[in-house]
């Protein structure tokens, strides 16, 4: 079942595990009303980890300056590309396939 992005306590207490799945397999996030009006959101809990760690970067004013000259460099063109900064080409895994026949099988 599809649930709406904003939706009423009353709702969401009776749909309590569909927005947890929504919210624990996807981006997905839900607005929570009470009488109408926005009270509380429900997030994935890593997206909320996200958010907290961005905030407490934000809120130092060193952290932001850092940020600030960082993103300046980049739009001034003053990169180095993975090789020059590790001494080899960047390895690309999204080619390699695993190798699962040294995995264990985790069936009993």
């Amino acid at each position: 079942m599809e649930l709406p992005e904003t939706i009423s306590a009353t709702e969401a207490r009776q749909n309590l595990f569909a927005l947890l799945d929504g919210v624990s397999s996807s981006n997905k996030s839900y607005t929570l009303t009470k009488d109408g009006k926005p009270v509380a959101k429900l997030v994935n809990i890593e997206e909320w980890k996200g958010l907290l760690t961005t905030l407490e970067i934000m809120a130092n004013p060193d952290h932001q300056k850092e940020l600030d000259e960082a993103i300046k460099e980049v739009e001034d063109g003053k990169t180095s590309s993975f090789e020059e900064v590790f001494g080899h080409l960047q390895p690309n895994f999204r080619s390699q396939k695993p190798d699962i026949s040294k995995q264990r099988s985790s069936v009993c």
